[in-house]
């Protein structure tokens, strides 16, 4: 959710009906991305520390 801020996104905005679809979309799209950047980042760093 700090992300939406952060990129200016609010809530209101996804969640008016007639963007449904693509709000959700875009949840599935954020979601997919927020496990693939956190798994990314722990490899990463698994990596990296050792």
């Amino acid at each position: 959710m700090a992300l939406r801020q952060a990129l200016g996104w609010s809530d209101g905005e996804l969640m008016r009906p007639e963007s449904k679809p693509c709000s959700r979309l875009m949840r599935h799209t954020a979601g997919i991305f927020s496990v693939g950047g956190a798994l990314a980042s722990w490899v990463l760093c698994r990596l990296h520390y050792g």
